[in-house]
């Protein structure tokens, strides 16, 4: 899980906790903001709000291209020449 959290802790708090979104243990691997519980909550919520971000750009950059991709192969497609449904029986004579 990559979401950014808010936890109160003590100095000598333990180095793994629950995450309350996937309920993994997970372990710190970085204190991006320390200070009052407001401070904090409104980091977290920015971070978050930046993450997310990034991932619906990424999403949707993905999107385009597959549909690049589509419209690229429809019109390689269109541009083969149609051949006749019927076959030319003087070819086997």
């Amino acid at each position: 899980c990559s979401a950014f959290q808010v936890h109160q802790c003590k100095q000598a708090a333990a180095k793994r906790w629950q995450c309350s979104l996937c309920g993994l243990k997970q372990s710190y691997l970085r204190v991006y903001a320390q200070g009052a519980a407001k401070a904090c909550r409104e980091a977290a919520q920015s971070f978050n709000m930046r993450r997310g971000e990034a991932e619906q750009a990424a999403a949707q950059e993905e999107a385009d291209y597959a549909h690049t991709d589509e419209a690229q192969s429809q019109q390689q497609q269109s541009e083969k020449p149609q051949q006749d449904s019927k076959i030319d029986w003087n070819v086997f004579l």
